[in-house]
């Protein structure tokens, strides 16, 4: 009886490492198998596509005329008053280096006031 419990177990043992050979064998070809499909997606070119195409952008035509504020001096970050600044330099683009439609107001006597420019009018 020993003798059959020990060819049985051999068996047995036998059965255990041949189903471990044959998950591991598969689980290599599967790495392998992977690893194979990574590598061949791989390319030195980039295959992506870049298309470019020039939009055409309506702009708008200004339709209101924008009137001069009066601004006529330049002021640095602390509020001290520079000289003009030049293109490129700090505090450039304020409104004293622009100039508009010099303002243009009629009284019209009946406690409206008219600005001729826009054709607003106020009371």
């Amino acid at each position: 009886m020993k003798q059959k419990t020990l060819i049985s177990n051999d068996t047995n043992t036998e059965k255990l490492i041949l189903e471990k050979y044959k998950i591991t064998y598969v689980f290599k070809i599967l790495i392998v198998a992977l690893s194979l499909t990574i590598f061949m997606s791989c390319n030195k070119e980039d295959e992506t596509t870049t298309t470019t195409t020039e939009e055409q952008i309506d702009v708008p035509t200004v339709t209101f005329v924008l009137t001069d504020t009066g601004q006529d001096a330049f002021y640095d970050g602390d509020g001290n008053e520079i000289s003009s600044p030049n293109e490129g330099d700090d505090y450039y683009g304020q409104d004293a280096q622009f100039t508009g439609v010099s303002s243009s107001f009629q009284d019209n006597g009946d406690g409206t006031v008219t600005d001729l420019n826009t054709g607003l009018m106020w009371q």
